[in-house]
């Protein structure tokens, strides 16, 4: 790495970035003018509607025979003007009243020294002004109710705590540092990625895409650089230009907020108890909060890098980063969430532990612990998003490439016969069985569980696929892997299908201890296996749970998508992000970890045995085996080791090794299967 040179590269991608207005605008124009203007203005227009709504007069309808002694306490009322009462529902509606009151005819019935009588107050809950009038008639009535209690008491000569036998102070220790902290960490932290994100998305795009579209890649990788000093100029580009533009929002944001509460505070007349002086948060404090920020800017600025470079042009790129940065978004929601925190398990979520370290930092509740591993977990999760986006760049078909996308025309005949399969149509297609899955599949396996799986499977996970290929005239024998496997595949295929479900099966019993499964959870999946205790019912379910998964979620994951990867990508970035879609495919948070390992393993089988089938009679022991169990159709004696082990969470150290010991066996088989075999098809 010569450092001149990624200098050198550095300056040129900086003036060249600089120069753009969409650059210099995001970074200096949201963060310094547009931003803050935005939060000033809004707070100004919310306190003097406010002002509007404290000073407009509610108007009240109460019934022309009300008790008087009623009338007279709503008449009696600050801002409240009484109007004859015809039918409440539609003078709400129509906007003729506020509020309506409806109360007791006769006074005797509120002077009664005995009874109690019904006072509703009827509103709009929609509308501001009548939300507004609802509190000052309830609080004038209930002014009069401690009134009459009071009288009440008198007369019978009793004290006022006869009728309240418990007092209750409420004592708040907080200081108004944390106070402070509460108020910034549910703000901030959703600022600082939204700035962030955006920060980086137009020179992360300008850089990659944007180079391609000006035609002078060429010139650069023509230049007798490396293409990693290439890299290391164009991200230090975008990371400091992402840098920038957060500490500048986030500068901003705070002194923004401090004005804002300033100002609502005059208005409020009173203090809220919320100090926002920067001399609350430390110099110690500030620095933390910059070193969270580098390594999560530095995660961001490569993933954004890595997807902009697989696009054609700046539009396509666009099109590309912004679901990238919708989905950063979404962690960052989490310390908003009320009664979550930085724990054991949260402090290595990407994105969201940076954020809920933000609010712990300005609430003075992190530890040093806390801080060193969010830090480390950060930096691993931005080193390897670095190292995805250094090997996209060493692929001269990814920066060189100019494949055109689909015709314009959606008929058969105009669609190139052979074709292969793109990484853009496998997201496609993952998209579209994920969507089908959540609308179609949910609501068919509502009405019928069994019956409902079988047509997920089938029609909604199996089919689309196969007639997209099909339809766009690609080679469905190539892209699906439809060939005969080896013995020795299919050997190990069974031999590493054994071995991991021991251990993915002591993983979810290790998992269950910090992320144990919800009741509703366990009652589908007992709902699921009681039909394997009816005639005919165990063959239905081995159909619908271990058979049709193996086939239908095969042909999409390990034949469309993993091909579609695999065309673009190096195996190793097909098998991890194919594994990756088919945990998120399943929809349950339970079952994320031990699936994702699942179809790492099947993604491995099919590209080493060349074939899908070997993965089908993976996946489909797996979940056979699983059903055999739940329903208690294996061997009494398997069945009997099982509810030991399940019991104590624990399989036997020797059965661990046995089934370590068997997958080795099974990946060194598969070593040595020949790449250049001669493929043979159905």
């Amino acid at each position: 790495m010569r450092w001149p040179i990624v200098y050198t590269i550095l300056r040129k991608e900086l003036l060249e970035t600089l120069r753009d207005k969409r650059t210099l605008f995001t970074m200096f124009g949201v963060p310094i003018l547009l931003y803050p203007l935005l939060i000033i203005v809004m707070g100004q227009v919310t306190i003097l509607q406010q002002t509007k709504v404290e000073k407009r007069i509610s108007k009240v309808a109460v019934a022309d025979n009300a008790a008087p002694m009623l009338r007279d306490w709503l008449e009696g009322m600050e801002k409240v003007e009484l109007v004859s009462l015809t039918d409440p529902n539609d003078q709400l509606l129509s906007g003729q009243i506020d509020a309506a009151v409806l109360g007791p005819q006769e006074d005797r019935e509120l002077l009664n020294e005995t009874m109690s009588v019904d006072i509703r107050i009827i509103y709009d809950l929609a509308e501001e002004d009548s939300r507004a009038a609802l509190e000052r008639v309830r609080e004038g009535l209930q002014k009069q109710r401690e009134k009459l209690l009071k009288e009440r008491l008198d007369r019978l000569k009793l004290p006022i705590e006869f009728v309240r036998p418990i007092r209750i102070w409420q004592i708040n220790v907080a200081t108004p540092k944390k106070l402070t902290g509460s108020v910034l960490g549910m703000i901030l932290p959703m600022v600082m990625i939204i700035m962030l994100g955006t920060g980086a998305f137009y020179p992360a795009v300008d850089v990659t895409a944007g180079e391609k579209e000006r035609g002078t890649f060429e010139t650069l990788l023509s230049a007798p650089v490396s293409k990693a000093e290439i890299v290391c100029g164009k991200f230090v580009t975008v990371l400091t230009l992402c840098l920038i533009t957060g500490l500048l929002s986030l500068a901003s944001m705070v002194l923004s907020l401090l004005f804002q509460f300033s100002q609502m505070a005059k208005a409020a007349g009173e203090n809220l108890n919320v100090d926002l002086s920067l001399v609350q948060v430390s110099p110690v404090t500030l620095v933390i909060l910059f070193l969270t920020m580098v390594p999560l800017a530095f995660f961001i600025c490569a993933m954004m890098m890595s997807i902009a470079i697989i696009a054609r042009d700046f539009k396509e790129a666009q099109s590309f980063v912004t679901p990238f940065y919708i989905l950063i978004l979404l962690p960052g929601m989490i310390a908003a969430v009320p009664g979550v925190k930085l724990t054991a398990a949260t402090m290595f979520l990407p994105i969201a532990n940076v954020a809920l370290l933000f609010k712990d930092l300005l609430t003075g509740t992190a530890g040093v612990e806390e801080v060193f591993a969010v830090l480390l977990s950060t930096a691993v999760y931005a080193m390897l998003s670095l190292v995805i986006a250094v090997r996209l760049f060493e692929v001269e078909d990814v920066i060189l490439s100019q494949e055109r996308g689909l015709p314009l025309t959606l008929r058969r005949s105009a669609f190139s016969p052979g074709g292969k399969v793109s990484p853009g149509m496998a997201l496609v297609l993952f998209g579209v069985g994920l969507l089908l899955m959540f609308y179609a599949g949910t609501y068919v396996q509502l009405r019928h569980l069994l019956f409902g799986l079988l047509i997920s499977q089938w029609f909604l996970i199996a089919v689309p696929p196969v007639a997209v290929l099909w339809y766009t005239r690609m080679d469905l024998r190539q892209e699906l892997r439809l060939r005969w496997p080896s013995l020795r595949s299919v050997i190990a295929a069974l031999l590493m299908a054994a071995g991991l479900w021991v251990l993915i099966m002591q993983l979810t019993w290790w998992q269950q201890r910090w992320l144990p499964e919800s009741e509703a959870f366990i009652r589908e999946m007992d709902k699921l296996f009681r039909w394997g205790q009816t005639p005919g019912g165990l063959i239905l379910l081995i159909l619908a749970v271990g058979f049709s998964p193996a086939v239908c979620e095969e042909l999409l994951f390990r034949g469309a998508i993993l091909s579609g990867l695999r065309n673009r990508f190096s195996p190793w970035v097909a098998i991890l992000v194919s594994g990756v879609l088919f945990g998120f495919m399943h929809q349950n948070v339970y079952m994320l970890l031990h699936t994702t390992l699942l179809g790492f393993a099947l993604g491995f089988l099919a590209l080493r045995s060349r074939s899908i089938i070997p993965a089908m009679l993976f996946h489909c022991y797996i979940n056979t085996t699983t059903v055999l169990l739940a329903t208690g159709k294996a061997p009494q004696i398997v069945l009997a080791m099982m509810g030991q082990w399940k019991e104590a969470n624990q399989f036997p150290v020797w059965l661990l090794i046995l089934a370590t010991a068997v997958c080795i066996v099974a990946f060194l088989l598969l070593r040595q299967e020949d790449k250049k075999a001669e493929t043979t098809y159905f």
